[in-house]
Formats: C-alpha cells, structure tokens, sequence
C-alpha cells in the first residue's frame, strides 16, 4: 500500500478548553506511577508534538488521539498512516538522509521489528503500565503491543444453510468435500506467504497445530480457493455473495461490517476452534525521536485502562485484561477470544526467529496445495 499522503493530527492546546479540561486535572496519575513521573509530563510541555509512523488508519487512532488529547492537552500528534514494510522503509530511508523525523514506530510485521530491534532503533523504556499487560506483549525492552488482530472465518448467512456455518477451518473443508463443485472460487482466502506479515502467521499457525492436519484440509480448501492480496475484496465479495465464505481474515477488517447493522445481517463469523491466529501490533519510541518525554506519555497511555478502551472504541481489538467496553457495540477482546476458543487453540505471533520466517517445507508443500508456483 502506497502512502496516502494522510498526516492525521490531534491538536489540543491548553489554551482551547472545549475538553473543559484545566492542567491539573489532564496530570492526575494512577497510584502505581512513581512521583518522578511528573518530571516527565512537565518536560514533554516543551517538546509540544510527535510523530507517529504507522500502519494503522485514521478511523481507528482517532478515538485513541482524542482519548490522549485529554489526558495532555499540549501535545499534537501526527500520525502517518502507511503500510506494514513502507513504515520501516520510510524510516531507513530518512535515516539515511539525516531527516528522520520519527518518534514513534507501530506495525505488525515480526520480520521487520526483528531487524529494527537488531538494528538497535528501538529506544529501551520501562513503562509504568508494563506490570499491568502480559508478558507476550513487550517481547523486548522498549517493544509494546497496542492491539492484537485475530484471523476469523467470515461467511454470508443468507447463501449459507444456518446448519452450515463454520465455526473451524475443518467445517470449511468437510463443506466443499460435502458439495463436489458447489463452492470452486466461491472460498476466499489471502496468498499463504504474501507478505513478510503472512509468511509470520502462516508460520506459527502451521507450527502450532501440524504441517500434516494443516495440508489435510489445506489440500481440499486449496484447489477451490480463490486468493488475495489483501482483506478487502474478500469482505466485499462476502457481502454481496460473490464468495460465500473466505478464511484467515482480519477480525480488524471485521469490525466496521459488525457495527453496521444493515451489513451485519447479512455478514457472519467465526472464531476458528482449530487454530485462532492472534497477530501482534508492536509500537516503540524510535532511535530518532526528538519528542522523548511526549513519546514515553503516549506509549504508556496506549496500554493504560483508558488507553486500551479507546483502542477498542477506534475497531482494534484490545488485549488489557480489566478494562470496560460500552454496552451495545460488538467489540472483541483478547479475554473474550480465550474465553470462546480456549487458550490452547490461541497462535499467538511473536519474534521467535524460528517462527518469523518459512522453512522450505512449509513453503513447498503449503503453495503445492494452493497450486501457487513460485520461481
């Protein structure tokens, strides 16, 4: 995805009240936050602003920005809304050149926050929320997580018998093998290995539950499917019945069709009880930063209790146990997931270089089962 010259930006200056918010009470800080925190909230008033590069979009940070605007009125925030690769990209880039401006760093791609951490961009900080979320979330020094993205079945419920929905990547497979033609191209999946992102939840899937019961369905789903790049087509398919269901789909991408009522009669899902991919949103002040207190502010508030509603309020899927998510919306949650699926069907991605990249197995056998030939 190019970038789509979005530069989003929150500004709240202490002097625009309409938050009807005064200084002192933008400062209160939870109990658990040690009193030199303060010394930091007053160095940031100097600094005023920060830039954010990242792969997530403009309806989804502006609960979050709003959320933060309150709690530090005096600091704007810009976010660059670019894709997974072109975050890093940009910044090597600018780097290079000596005109980074970059303080904050967020995007899901395991194989390329190896290399930024390896590359040493990530600046260490122990936030003071960093007892209260898991350890699977700072996997390093500095590396937070603001949201985790499940891989959902999504299916049309008015093409679909309600006796059969799936609710497992093994209910999709034991369908096209009940309908011999029935559902060839009508399947939707994205390309296993299109990207350094799938290659890293392909990987982790396939280790998590068997190369052998993966191809066993994957060999009877393959030949059927019809691949994508991305999310969106198949969503839209869905929707108008072009496809009847597609797999491995972003429950991010979900959210908007499950808060529109029109769409969600029509859109159904599943949380996959075979093997739920959990992709993991890391964010970390950058090397480059110029803005190191106001960074270190909206870090720690993205994974505060406030934080992480209004993560959930802007369609990410939070992952901080406790927090509280209004009544009447659909909203995932990392709790709710475990809850529903059971924490052993859980793939949750992480940096194990082991897992960030494909053997040749997995490639050869995966892309044979998908008839994709690769030179």
């Amino acid at each position: 995805m190019l970038l789509r010259n979005i530069l989003f930006g929150i500004s709240v200056s202490a002097a625009s009240v309409a938050i009807g918010l005064t200084a002192a009470q933008a400062q209160t800080l939870p109990d658990y936050y040690p009193s030199s925190y303060n010394q930091i909230v007053e160095a940031s008033k100097a600094e005023g602003s920060l830039l954010v590069q990242s792969n997530v979009g403009q309806p989804n940070w502006k609960p979050i920005l709003e959320a933060f605007a309150k709690e530090y009125p005096w600091i704007k925030v810009q976010t660059l809304d670019l894709s997974g690769t072109e975050v890093f990209e940009r910044y090597y880039a600018e780097q290079a050149a000596g005109s980074s401006e970059a303080d904050i760093i967020l995007a899901a791609s395991g194989a390329a926050w190896a290399d930024f951490i390896a590359k040493g961009n990530v600046v260490p900080y122990e936030s003071p929320e960093a007892s209260k979320v898991p350890d699977w979330s700072k996997p390093v020094p500095g590396v937070y997580t603001i949201s985790v993205d499940p891989s959902v079945i999504v299916y049309n419920k008015r093409v679909l018998k309600e006796s059969e929905y799936p609710t497992s990547i093994s209910d999709l497979a034991k369908l096209v093998q009940a309908n011999p033609g029935k559902f060839t191209k009508r399947l939707a999946t994205i390309e296993p290995f299109g990207s350094s992102a799938k290659e890293s939840q392909e990987t982790h899937y396939l280790h998590h539950v068997g190369l052998d019961k993966a191809l066993a369905n994957f060999s009877i789903l393959g030949p059927v499917a019809d691949l994508q790049r991305s999310g969106g087509p198949v969503f839209e398919k869905i929707l108008t019945g072009e496809y009847v269901a597609g797999w491995d789909l972003s429950a991010v991408q979900l959210v908007p069709f499950l808060r529109d009522p029109a769409r969600a009669s029509i859109i159904g899902f599943a949380l996959p009880k075979d093997g739920l991919v959990m992709s993991t949103r890391y964010y970390s002040i950058a090397k480059t930063t110029k803005h190191p207190n106001a960074a270190k502010l909206l870090v720690d508030f993205i994974i505060s209790k406030k934080g992480q509603e209004a993560v959930s309020a802007g369609g990410l899927i939070p992952y901080r146990s406790g927090i509280d998510i209004p009544a009447g919306v659909y909203d995932f949650t990392y709790d709710k997931i475990v809850k529903e699926v059971g924490e052993q069907n859980i793939v949750q991605t992480s940096l194990d270089k082991n897992l960030i990249t494909a053997p040749p197995e997995y490639l050869e056998k995966v892309n044979a089962a998908f008839g994709i030939k690769k030179k």
